[in-house]
């Protein structure tokens, strides 16, 4: 049952139990077989989000994935393997009205074999170098950091306390 078929009959379920007839009945003239809990869920939903109730936006599982959806991914990929999962995740739902979290989105492309790595920042090139006379410096850079012992931190105080007044 495609995506229509199931709003259409998700509809005729809770029109029937809206107009009065049991969730069994209901079920049993749409040709539907779903628990009591899910028909009621179904009528509370149309209530409260109207039309939208009926369609549920449920993510797509690998093996379930459309030969038309699984054909898409291939071209588009293959055409441009740099665009974003965000954007063909938004296509897919414009096209097949499909919605794909982009966790599976890329689990296929992975699949196929079709992922782009974006290039990483690389660091910046800046180490810090440690030496025994003096403080601690980091090439690339002018600045200068001190590592200072507790010990230390009292003649460091004396010494600032010394520079700021003269």
């Amino acid at each position: 049952m495609d995506n229509e078929q199931q709003s259409k009959a998700k509809k005729q379920v809770i029109d029937l139990m809206q107009a009065g007839h049991s969730w069994q009945d209901a079920t049993t003239l749409a040709e539907v077989h779903v628990s009591r809990s899910t028909a009621y869920r179904w009528v509370h939903r149309f209530r409260i989000q109207g039309e939208a109730a009926l369609y549920d936006g449920r993510h797509v599982h690998p093996s379930k994935a459309r030969e038309s959806v699984l054909n898409f991914l291939e071209s588009r990929c293959s055409q441009a393997p740099q665009t974003k999962s965000s954007i063909i995740q938004k296509e897919l739902h414009e096209q097949f009205g499909l919605v794909m979290s982009l966790t599976h989105l890329n689990r296929l492309r992975k699949a196929n074999g079709r992922v782009y790595h974006a290039e990483k920042k690389k660091p910046s090139g800046q180490k810090c170098r440690l030496s025994g006379s003096g403080p601690a410096r980091f090439e690339g850079s002018k600045q200068v950091l001190a590592l200072v012992t507790k010990t230390k931190a009292g003649e460091l105080l004396t010494l600032s306390a010394g520079a700021l007044s003269s």
